[in-house]
């Protein structure tokens, strides 16, 4: 039963029935707890993060904007790459036509 209803402990990557799923229930209460701190104190430190932009009047960056800006620095990066190894290759093919 517990192969079908039962679910995985992120903390100990043990499988638990419904009852024990709970991390506090089988052992994983610490794990739990500071897991559940370091998101309560990452949310804070954005949420102060955005309150100070807001008070300078900034426009606040939104997940999607990262997540573009993140898409476009990885193109970039791309081709700056591609560049740099068709340069590589010509110069390699110039060297070759010169011996």
């Amino acid at each position: 039963m517990i192969n079908l209803i039962g679910s995985n402990c992120r903390h100990c990557k043990l499988r638990f029935c419904v009852g024990h799923g709970m991390p506090e229930l089988h052992g994983c209460g610490k794990a739990a707890k500071e897991e559940a701190r370091a998101s309560w104190m990452l949310e804070q430190a954005q949420a102060r993060e955005e309150t100070r932009l807001r008070q300078q009047g900034r426009p606040l960056e939104t997940g999607w904007k990262q997540h573009k800006s993140a898409v476009l620095k990885n193109e970039l990066q791309k081709k700056i790459a591609a560049k740099e190894e068709e340069r590589a290759r010509k110069k390699k093919d110039e060297d070759r036509k010169k011996k």
